[in-house]
């Protein structure tokens, strides 16, 4: 049913990147960020550094919170106050190709690729959500939808509505919104055991092109962008005495959403936007304590333990009960 490998890596956060085919591990010592690149060559399971890149944050001792890889290969960083940009050389190796500093920012946590904007991406964190264009080979903020619009100042996590340009599902620490240009055209709140905690992401994931699915620590909130509605199903009520302390959902397959929460996993069936059905439920032991990211080409889920990376991979053809 599934399998399990170890992977060590430098550094002590990891973010996966271009489904799984780079891992870079960051790490903050003294004035200096770390970022360990590593790639797993084509057709092979094991990855390999790559590079070391060292940047001086000069009197400012902020380590990198959020990383992106675009599909142009430039490396996005963020974290307090601060967005670098990485680029690639002839040799393969990054350099500082831009920098950006705003006091007014605070974390800035979350980077994305805009799939409906060529050439731009957007970070959202304390401040709100800005989005990035690139005119004359340099990159500059040519939108943004700041708290005193949005109404909330931490931005966990957003995606774009597809076929909508500037148009998101943005979640906050209490709420989820769904704008157009800077326009909030429906906004729900979570239910008190629910609210989303700061320094994680990945709460939302798209079903398909119109539903968008939230996760909770009891609910799971159904967005439908076609409608501008929300539904709020509570898939825990069958344990009444509990609560799950944080949650990570990603699509599964054409069918199911899997939900990674402090030492279980959750494989739920989707019907419609009506209905859920678990399927499925992992318990891991008390060694696994951290998820990363659950990779759905690869249909596996990356977790810290107290030694290592561990790798869980399912099988794809998995048959339900």
């Amino acid at each position: 049913m599934y399998s399990m490998d170890y992977i060590c890596f430098k550094g002590e956060n990891v973010h996966i990147l271009n489904k799984g085919n780079i891992i870079a591990s960051t790490l903050d010592e003294g004035v200096k960020n770390h970022i360990f690149i590593y790639e797993r060559p084509l057709n092979q399971s094991n990855y390999k550094l790559n590079q070391e890149v060292i940047f001086d944050k000069s009197e400012k001792k902020w380590p990198i919170i959020g990383l992106a890889l675009l599909s142009n290969e430039m490396l996005i960083t963020s974290g307090r106050r601060f967005i670098y940009i990485f680029n690639k050389d002839e040799n393969s190796k990054y350099h500082i190709y831009q920098e950006f500093w705003e006091e007014k920012w605070a974390e800035m946590m979350n980077i994305k690729e805009l799939k409906n904007i060529p050439d731009h991406f957007a970070v959202c964190g304390f401040y709100g959500l800005f989005i990035f264009s690139k005119k004359n080979d340099k990159y500059e903020i040519t939108f943004e939808l700041d708290y005193h619009r949005l109404g909330e100042s931490r931005i966990s996590d957003f995606m774009e509505i597809k076929g909508k340009e500037k148009a998101f599902i943005i979640c906050s620490t209490q709420n989820i919104l769904i704008t157009s240009n800077k326009n909030i055209l429906n906004k729900i709140y979570f239910h008190e055991d629910d609210k989303k905690y700061w320094f994680h992401n990945d709460y939302i994931c798209e079903f398909n092109d119109e539903l968008f699915l939230v996760s909770g620590q009891r609910y799971i909130t159904f967005v439908n962008t076609n409608k501008n509605t929300f539904k709020q199903i509570n898939f825990l009520n069958h344990k009444k005495d509990k609560f799950l302390d944080d949650t990570l959902i990603y699509k599964y397959d054409n069918n199911t959403i899997i939900l990674l929460c402090e030492k279980e996993i959750f494989i739920i069936q989707i019907f419609g936007d009506e209905r859920i059905q678990i399927n499925m439920t992992f318990y891991l032991e008390d060694v696994y304590y951290s998820f990363i990211k659950f990779i759905q080409e690869e249909k596996c889920v990356y977790f810290l333990n107290k030694y290592s990376i561990s790798k869980l991979t399912f099988n794809k053809k998995m048959k339900y009960s």
